[in-house]
């Protein structure tokens, strides 16, 4: 006894994809027929559901139309690497190449000498420690707080 039909091969019977000894299984079999009518009946109730969704006179398009609308030729498309990304801005490009032309002339030893001298221009040679006499300072304190009170004093009155 042979064995019944699978869904799968069911639906394919319905698609018109089936092979030539599926087929004469499923003319024979009264039980596969008997499925194959039950899944066509839920296949035409899903249809009828969904025929909104289908535009009304445009035909079903082939799959190398379809395929030729897809997006997938963004798929083909190279990525761009970080590298190149980060060196598309002009402050970087421009900050790597002083950079490097900074590593370049740091690289000659006469180069070298002459950084040296020119920091050399700004370091502190000499300290010298100056007295501060802070006596006079609170003479000039007083004196101005008492102006500054006499002068509030006039206003107020």
């Amino acid at each position: 006894m042979k064995q019944h039909l699978t869904e799968g091969e069911l639906r394919a019977a319905l698609d018109g994809e089936l092979d030539r000894d599926q087929l004469q299984h499923l003319e024979s079999c009264a039980e596969c027929l008997t499925r194959q009518i039950q899944i066509q009946a839920e296949y035409l109730r899903a249809a009828k559901r969904l025929a909104f969704l289908a535009p009304d006179n445009e035909p079903v398009p082939s799959v190398k139309t379809a395929w030729g609308k897809s997006p997938h030729h963004l798929l083909k498309q190279k990525e761009t690497s970080m590298f190149k990304k980060f060196f598309a801005f002009p402050v970087v490009r421009v900050g790597a190449v002083a950079i490097l032309a900074l590593a370049m002339l740091m690289a000659f030893p006469t180069t070298r000498a002459l950084a040296s001298e020119l920091l050399n221009l700004f370091r502190v040679q000499q300290v010298a420690v100056l007295p501060i006499d802070m006596s006079g300072m609170e003479s000039l304190t007083g004196n101005e707080a008492r102006q500054q009170n006499e002068r509030t004093h006039v206003r107020l009155n």
